[in-house]
């Protein structure tokens, strides 16, 4: 089962519906592992560290800095990036227990996934 690190930018609406219809599935905040206020290069690292897909609602900047770390060769566990305004949190979180029911331990494993897809 991949597990996942909830970014600062993402919203929290979505990480409580998420949790509650997903209740085992594992997720940590940036927070929690005591990422706040670190940037997203310290963010995608630790999380490739600790095999944690990132899920950010930052399509600015961590998106980038992601395809980055791809072309320099260095492994990471995975970015989601979720579009909300395209997607309620509900939406949001519906899209995720799918995306995570479907794909198999590492299979997001150097990739940056949009959603809605």
């Amino acid at each position: 089962m991949n597990q996942f690190l909830w970014d600062e930018n993402a919203n929290e609406d979505a990480l409580r519906a998420w949790r509650q219809r997903d209740p085992d599935r594992d997720i940590l905040t940036v927070h929690a592992a005591g990422l706040s206020q670190s940037s997203d290069a310290e963010v995608l690292e630790w999380a490739a560290l600790h095999r944690r897909v990132v899920v950010t609602q930052d399509r600015n900047t961590l998106p980038g800095i992601a395809a980055e770390r791809l072309r320099a060769g260095r492994f990471m566990a995975g970015v989601v990036v979720l579009d909300l305004t395209q997607l309620s949190p509900g939406a949001a979180a519906d899209e995720l227990m799918v995306l995570a029911g479907v794909s198999l331990p590492g299979e997001l494993f150097n990739r940056i996934v949009f959603l809605p897809l």
